[in-house]
C-alpha cells in the first residue's frame, strides 16, 4: 500500500492553526452601586489599572444595562505613555457575547506586559447605554490592581481617559471592561512559521519517499 507521506503533513501543515482560547473576565464589578446613562457629554469613561505580570487580552467589552445596546461604542487600552494598544468597537444590539454583564467582542490576541495601563470607552452624551459606578468592590485576575479609577476625558471619540472624577468610591467606571486568556502568554512560534516549516518538511520527505519507491521498482 502506497503512503503518501507529503499529503499528510501537508494537511498537518494547513490545520495548525491557533488553538482556542479560553478567557476570563478581567475585572468583574461588586454588587451596589449606581447604574445610570448620565453622560453629560460625548465622553470616554475608564479606570486605571497595574500588571505584575503578563496577560494576554482577548476580548474587549462595554456593560450593558439594558438587554442589549442602544448605541456602539468603541473601546481601547493605552499603556502609561497614553499610546493605544488594543481597541474595537462593541456593537449595538444584543448580537456580542454577554458575560457578568458586558458585551464583548474578541480582538486579535494583545499581549500585555507588566507596568500601568488604562481602559476607556466611549459614549456621546445622549446614548441611553448605562455604566456603573460607585460599586462596592471589584474581583480581579491574578496579577492585576485596579486603579486609578473613575476616570474621563470630554472628547467627540474614543480618547485616553485621564481625569479623575471625584466620587466616593474607589471602584467604577464600568463602561469598559476587558478579558484575558486564562493561560500565561509565552514566545511560541508563529502559526504562519510553523506551517512553512511543516511544509518544508513535507517537500523533504516526499522526495525522498519517491527515491525510495524508485529504488524498490528498479530492484523488482
Amino acid at each position: 500500500m502506497r503512503i503518501n507521506f507529503s499529503r499528510s503533513i501537508v494537511l498537518l501543515a494547513l490545520t495548525a492553526g491557533q488553538p482556542s482560547i479560553a478567557a476570563t473576565l478581567a475585572v468583574l464589578p461588586g454588587s451596589g452601586g449606581f447604574q445610570n446613562s448620565n453622560y453629560g457629554s460625548n465622553i470616554t469613561l475608564g479606570w486605571g489599572f497595574t500588571l505584575v505580570n503578563a496577560v494576554t487580552v482577548t476580548d474587549l467589552g462595554y456593560f450593558d444595562g439594558n438587554a442589549g445596546l442602544t448605541d456602539a461604542h468603541p473601546v481601547g487600552i493605552w499603556n502609561s505613555m497614553g499610546t493605544l494598544i488594543a481597541n474595537a468597537t462593541v456593537p449595538s444590539g444584543a448580537a456580542a457575547d454577554l458575560v457578568s454583564g458586558f458585551r464583548f467582542v474578541p480582538i486579535a490576541p494583545v499581549i500585555l506586559g507588566p507596568g500601568a495601563y488604562s481602559i476607556g470607552g466611549y459614549a456621546n452624551s445622549t446614548s441611553p447605554d448605562q455604566f456603573r459606578w460607585q460599586v462596592s468592590s471589584v474581583t480581579t485576575v491574578a496579577g492585576l490592581s485596579f486603579g486609578s479609577a473613575n476616570l474621563y476625558t470630554q472628547a467627540d471619540s474614543l480618547t485616553r481617559p485621564t481625569t479623575v472624577a471625584e466620587v466616593f468610591s474607589p471602584y467604577g467606571y464600568f463602561g469598559a471592561n476587558f478579558m484575558v486568556s486564562s493561560s500565561t502568554p509565552t514566545a511560541v512560534p508563529e502559526p504562519d512559521s510553523i506551517g512553512m516549516w511543516l511544509l518544508g518538511l513535507a517537500i523533504v520527505m516526499g522526495r525522498r519517499f519517491r527515491r525510495a519507491e524508485s529504488g524498490l521498482k528498479l530492484r523488482a
